[in-house]
């Protein structure tokens, strides 16, 4: 299986809703840097968490450096054939 793990700073603060199900989730930006040939170039991945979602919302903050890592979402992997 393949995982993503990110290192990076937010964007801005997390954001968490409740669903109908009564389960929440929390959603972020986070910024992070790729350096390549010498240069560098940011990046920014919305990240959505769910089991953790109070843990996001309570203790991370705009600015805060975070690591996160997880298996990609199958919405949004691609698959090679």
């Amino acid at each position: 299986m393949n995982r993503v793990l990110l290192t990076g700073r937010l964007t801005r603060d997390p954001e968490m809703r409740s669903l109908a199900n009564s389960k929440v989730v929390t959603q972020f930006s986070l910024a992070t840097n790729e350096y390549r040939g010498g240069q560098e170039k940011a990046e920014f991945h919305t990240v959505v968490t769910w089991d953790t979602a109070p843990l996001a919302y309570n203790y991370a903050g705009s600015g805060m450096a975070q690591t996160y890592r997880s298996a990609p979402s199958s919405a949004h992997s691609t698959e090679r054939r």
